[in-house]
């Protein structure tokens, strides 16, 4: 009988569909047979209208219309002129006519003006430019109909330039289209449903007959089954689908019978096993664990039996689509999960689930579940050190006891510019430069065998073919043994660190003007440039310049003039001393030479001669014409002294010197100098 609910719902749905399209097919065709008979009566009353104004007698026509208006399904009927009102009312027409025919042969009093208000404007106004209209007004359907001009016409009123001589009106019911329509429905929905009725008995006893009682049997064999007797089967004579269906059903059961393994034997593989097992009901209810439960988690069998396995298993059993493999005969294996212990530990596990079968379990689940404590921890390292390595600013380099590269970390990449296919299999000495020779490698290697470590400044070369600084560490990892198993190198790129060590440097070292060596730069190459001139047995000559006139112009100018100037005269020192010698600035004004390599006096004097003259020559900076001079004194090392010391003192006494003489001179150390002309050369 639950059959019979949907099957009745289904054909009363047909029914309705099937009446509704049948009702409004038939109604179309009514409304249109209606329209249709209606526009054909309206021309036809068009035609016979124009014949009697053709004959020109007014009565006629107003008597036509009178019996026209008697008409069982006309509503309204008139004449009306161009502009919506109706015709014949005032005697503009009879005057046009009278004015023409030349006589007054139509006379009559006047009419007030009627316009019929219940038409809209724009469809007057389409009738009187000679289209047919046709409105549908309610049950109403009135047409509005040009009345054209004709040769006749024309003979009677005159000239007139509009081909419309006015508009007939006309309005006739269809309340019997409607009650048509209506008894048109009336009639469709008693055949419908008479057709319905039979067609759902029909049904009915079909479905009865073939479906519902081999299905009830089929039922009652299933009842059979699940109370235990195998044996059960259906009748499968009749030879159709459903009978189909109960083959199939009979094979099952024949193969559950045979497949049938006793819980004893199912019992002794679950007890064997080492790995938890769970096996629950339907509803997820433990209804067995196996030894290795309770020592994994410390839970007597009494306390988990008969709980839901989702209170020990956290996150969920099974995704649907799990469930639904389940359910189509596929075991479902190495689902992550946690499981916890009477101690309220969370254990990570693999479970595995497959469906047990025996007769009267079904739907029984089996879940194993492996202890992967261990594995966890080995893989939580294991990120650890992967996100270390894909984070540090250091490049890592990991090879192997031959010395070939394993992995590197995009660091590595980023600082080298080569890939990690590039490496991976090669040995790390592709990446060295010519900066080292062979020794300087093999105290490297000696040091990473003997001791397991080296730290260090190396030079190595990127893709690229640029040579860079590294700071590299190398440390060797050992087994059990002692032997060399993996060497794990580290390394940052110094680049920065040398170029601003090299600025650092350089700035401490430099004028920051003139960029020419300072005072300390300058000591330093005295100091180098002595001994080895000693050894050399060559003169090193020391020339102080100090720059006359300097003052006045960076007074009267300012400093921006100043420090321009003395930018300008760094530039002309440099460029009359040779270039292995030294330009330096000391201070202000005050500039140094250092000559290396002369024999005597007779070779420096040239070079001091031509700074000189060189000073004397007007200079150009910011749009400000100078004139400077300079004041020279001269020392030599070994012949005017023996240290740095002496000889920096005795080559600025000889400066003073120039200076006290009238400057823009070059003076010489002269230890047996009695007076101021021994000094002057």
């Amino acid at each position: 009988m639950r059959l019979l609910l949907p099957l009745v719902g289904i054909l009363s749905l047909t029914f309705i569909i099937t009446s509704v399209i049948l009702i409004r097919e038939q109604g179309e065709l009514i409304t249109d047979q209606a329209r249709s008979e209606a526009d054909n009566l309206a021309n036809s009353m068009l035609s016979s209208l124009k014949t009697l104004m053709t004959a020109g007698d007014a009565l006629y026509v107003h008597d036509w219309l009178k019996r026209i208006r008697s008409h069982p399904d006309m509503q309204r009927i008139g004449i009306l002129r161009r502009d919506g009102n109706d015709a014949f009312q005032d005697l503009r027409t009879i005057n046009q006519v009278n004015a023409y025919i030349g006589e007054n042969r139509f006379m009559r009093e006047p009419l007030p003006l009627h316009r019929q208000d219940d038409l809209p404007a724009s469809s007057v106004e389409q009738a009187a430019s000679g289209q047919t209209v046709t409105l549908e007004q309610g049950s109403n359907m009135t047409f509005l109909l040009p009345i054209k001009r004709d040769a006749q016409c024309a003979s009677c009123h005159g000239y007139d330039a509009s081909p419309v001589r006015g508009i007939l009106r006309l309005t006739l019911s269809t309340e019997k289209t409607a009650l048509g329509l209506q008894q048109t429905a009336l009639t469709v929905s008693l055949i419908a449903a008479g057709a319905m009725l039979m067609l759902s008995w029909l049904s009915y006893m079909i479905i009865r007959n073939r479906i519902l009682a081999p299905i009830d049997q089929m039922t009652q064999a299933t009842a059979d089954i699940t109370a235990g007797n195998l044996d059960a089967r259906v009748d499968t004579r009749d030879g159709d689908e459903i009978a189909a269906l109960g083959h199939s059903f009979n094979d099952m059961t024949e193969s559950l019978e045979q497949t049938t393994v006793s819980k004893c034997y199912v019992d002794q593989i679950i007890y064997s096993l080492g790995d938890m097992l769970f096996v629950t009901d339907d509803d997820g209810i433990i209804i067995m664990i196996n030894p290795a439960v309770s020592l994994t988690l410390g839970f007597e069998s009494s306390e988990l039996v008969g709980k839901q396995v989702t209170e020990i298993v956290l996150g969920g059993l099974m995704t649907p689509q799990e469930a639904e493999s389940l359910e189509a005969g596929s075991a479902i294996n190495s689902i992550d999960r946690q499981i916890l212990n009477k101690a309220g530990e969370k254990i990570p596990v693999l479970i595995s689930v497959s469906m047990l079968e025996p007769s009267k379990n079904k739907h029984q689940l089996i879940y194993a579940a492996h202890d992967i404590t261990r594995q966890k921890v080995a893989e939580r390292q294991m990120q650890l050190a992967a996100k270390v390595m894909d984070t540090v600013s250091n490049g890592i380099i990991v090879s192997d006891a031959e010395h070939r590269i394993l992995m590197v970390n995009p660091a590595f990449t980023a600082i080298t510019g080569y890939e990690a296919e590039d490496v991976i299999g090669r040995k790390p000495g592709m990446l060295q430069s010519d900066e080292h020779d062979e020794d300087f490698y093999q105290q490297l290697r000696d040091k990473v065998m003997s001791l397991g470590y080296w730290e260090g400044e190396i030079w190595n070369r990127r893709k690229n073919g640029e040579v860079y600084p590294q700071w590299l560490t190398i440390s060797s990892m050992r087994d059990d043994t002692g032997a060399i198993t993996h060497c794990v190198s580290t390394f940052l790129d110094i680049s920065e660190e040398k170029r601003i060590h090299h600025e650092l440097e350089y700035l401490a070292n430099h004028d920051s003007l003139t960029n020419l060596p300072n005072r300390k730069l300058f000591i330093d190459r005295i100091e180098h440039a002595l001994p080895m001139a000693k050894r050399a047995k060559h003169t090193v000559a020391l020339l102080f310049v100090d720059i006359d006139g300097f003052k006045p112009v960076n007074d009267m100018h300012g400093h921006a003039v100043g420090d321009s100037l003395l930018k300008a005269i760094a530039v002309r020192l440099r460029e009359c001393v040779r270039e292995s010698d030294t330009v330096a600035r000391i201070g202000g004004d005050e500039f140094t030479i250092l000559m290396e390599g002369v024999d005597d006096i007779s070779h420096v004097m040239p070079i001091a001669e031509k700074v000189l003259n060189s000073m004397k020559r007007p200079f150009d900076v910011d749009e400000v014409h100078c004139r400077i001079g300079a004041s020279i004194g001269i020392s030599l090392y070994p012949e005017h002294a023996d240290n740095l010391n002496d000889l920096v003192k005795r080559a600025d006494g000889a400066m003073y010197q120039a200076k006290k003489l009238g400057r823009n001179r070059v003076c010489v150390y002269r230890p047996d100098a009695d007076d101021d002309k021994d000094y002057m050369i």
